[in-house]
């Protein structure tokens, strides 16, 4: 297994649970590391099947602003 480290991605987001923190956004910094099998994209060296950090980057990004 390989891992995968995303580090400081800023993201504005409601969070809390009382109505006064949940009127104004506020930054949220993610640190991610994420387990996975790389070995199909080393073995046929196709770039296309290795993990896509920015599509990785852009589903947390959308989860947080989202949620």
């Amino acid at each position: 297994m390989e891992k995968i480290f995303i580090r400081n991605l800023s993201v504005c987001t409601i969070i809390g649970t009382l109505a006064h923190e949940r009127t104004h956004r506020q930054r949220v910094i993610f640190d991610l590391e994420l387990c996975c099998n790389g070995k199909a994209a080393e073995v046929s060296d196709d770039i296309f099947r290795a993990v896509d950090y920015s599509a990785v980057e852009k589903i947390v990004v959308e989860t947080a602003e989202n949620s």
